[in-house]
């Protein structure tokens, strides 16, 4: 088999898994999921309950299968992990059938099972099939084709509503909603079986058997020069102090851009699951105006996401990440001082959907870095560490429900932007580890040898 072919198949069938998967996590998992289990419980407490134990169990069991993935078989992992996703979307339709909170608790710990198990080695996959210098423009790509599926969610909740409900909102309507987005959770499911396992040396030979030899070695020649970046020399043309491992390669500025992530979902978490609630209650707003504005939200994310990538290749991955985020910080506490004064509808939805696309537009840049940094050999491992911020984020939602209940929606916003502030600070600290995006040109497959990294900007 040919490598460059198996990796370039890779790609395509980890775009279209992300692209099926977040279609249907936008269905069941989006908006219309937050309102069914507060209309169903009365209570924010509830609905942070019921993410923080998916995230719970994504968090506990993200390492093992992350560990399992780089030493065994990502194959392995991603079968374990198809066959926990669809046990979740029968468990979550048959639970929002029954009305059932214990129901429901169950499937999202089977929902935070499949996510540790699949999704660190579908990324992990997907990084190893592509080559240093070009993470940065796949991974954008990747996450816009997230935003765009996570469109059709809201999409098909605005028909379903405006059909069945008459604009309101509805148990029996959100129901039949959560059936469809379970139904769609299948296609991702069966995709992330066609994934391939390119990593090369004895421990993928012995372990696998659907690629040659011959692939193995060729993969194997290739990765290092992919992956392996020095960490720039800092102001003056000393070396950057770095700790190291894995074979001499940087750890530090994965390490902090990592931290920066977790520490960003933790406060994500506080309040993402309650913003259809704040719509819904606060505001009083409709299903559709709400499902109008998610789909908003994700077009500024969308475009914010280009304009993000753009600048990366001229200002820095780490100074744009820094910046976005900050800004997007700026909009959220003007969100939260309009929404305190109760101001009109109109300027608070702006300052949302600016205060979106700002935050969220910078993950595809963020995750690149890592994948640069990180050899092959532990990619899963630290993939696995990267998607416990789903998990962070599903477990601090419990904290949020609390501060809602007790002091209300507009104090947990101004707790959760001091949080997003606290984030801020590894990503700073990262700026002086982080070299400049490069394609080095992989030996083994095109003859070159890898370019040396650019001083930094």
């Amino acid at each position: 088999m040919d490598v460059p072919k198996i990796m370039r198949r890779n790609r395509l069938v980890g775009m279209a898994a992300s692209f099926s998967g977040a279609l249907s996590r936008s269905v069941w998992s989006g908006d219309v999921f937050s309102a069914f289990l507060y209309l169903v419980s009365g209570s924010s407490t509830h609905v942070g309950v019921v993410m923080g134990l998916r995230g719970m169990s994504q968090l506990l069991l993200a390492p093992c299968f992350g560990y399992v993935a780089d030493t065994r078989s990502r194959e392995a992992a991603l079968r374990a992990g198809a066959l926990l996703g669809v046990i979740g979307a029968i468990l979550t339709s048959l639970a929002a059938h029954m009305r059932s909170a214990v129901g429901m608790c169950l499937s999202q710990l089977v929902w935070g099972a499949h996510w540790a198990a699949a999704n660190p080695s579908a990324d992990a996959v997907f990084a190893d099939s592509i080559f240093a210098g070009s993470r940065s423009s796949w991974f954008t790509a990747k996450y816009q084709l997230i935003q765009l599926a996570g469109v059709c969610g809201p999409a098909i909740s605005i028909v379903v509503f405006s059909v069945h409900a008459n604009d309101m909102w509805r148990l029996r309507t959100c129901v039949l909603v959560l059936d469809i987005g379970c139904a769609l959770a299948l296609i991702p499911n069966a995709l992330i079986l066609a994934l391939v396992d390119v990593r090369g040396g004895c421990d993928a030979r012995e372990t696998r058997g659907p690629l040659t030899a011959a692939l193995l070695d060729e993969s194997n020649r290739a990765a290092p020069a992919a992956a392996a970046i020095a960490p720039p020399p800092a102001p003056g043309g000393a070396r950057a102090p770095a700790t190291r491992c894995c074979g001499g390669r940087l750890v530090a500025a994965p390490a902090l851009v990592l931290l920066y992530d977790v520490i960003s979902a933790l406060a994500a978490g506080l309040v993402i699951r309650f913003f259809p609630i704040f719509f819904m209650r606060d505001l009083a707003l409709s299903p559709v105006a709400v499902s109008t504005i998610s789909i908003g939200a994700l077009a500024t994310t969308a475009a914010f996401g280009s304009a993000a990538h753009a600048l990366a290749a001229v200002a820095g991955r780490v100074p744009v990440a820094f910046s976005f985020r900050l800004a997007g910080v700026c909009s959220f506490v003007a969100m939260a001082a309009l929404a305190g004064a109760s101001a009109p509808r109109a300027p608070v939805i702006a300052a949302y959907l600016v205060r979106m696309g700002l935050i969220n537009s910078t993950f595809g840049i963020t995750k690149s870095i890592i994948h640069d940094l990180v050899p092959p050999s532990h990619r899963a491992r630290y993939a696995s560490i990267d998607s416990i911020n789903q998990a962070a984020w599903a477990g601090s939602a419990a904290l949020g429900g609390l501060v809602i209940d007790r002091y209300g929606m507009v104090a947990n916003f101004y707790v959760t932007a001091s949080a997003q502030l606290v984030a801020l600070v590894p990503i700073a600290l990262a700026r002086a580890l982080v070299p400049d995006e490069r394609a080095p040109g992989p030996v083994g497959l095109t003859g070159r040898v890898p370019a040396a990294p650019a001083a930094p900007r």
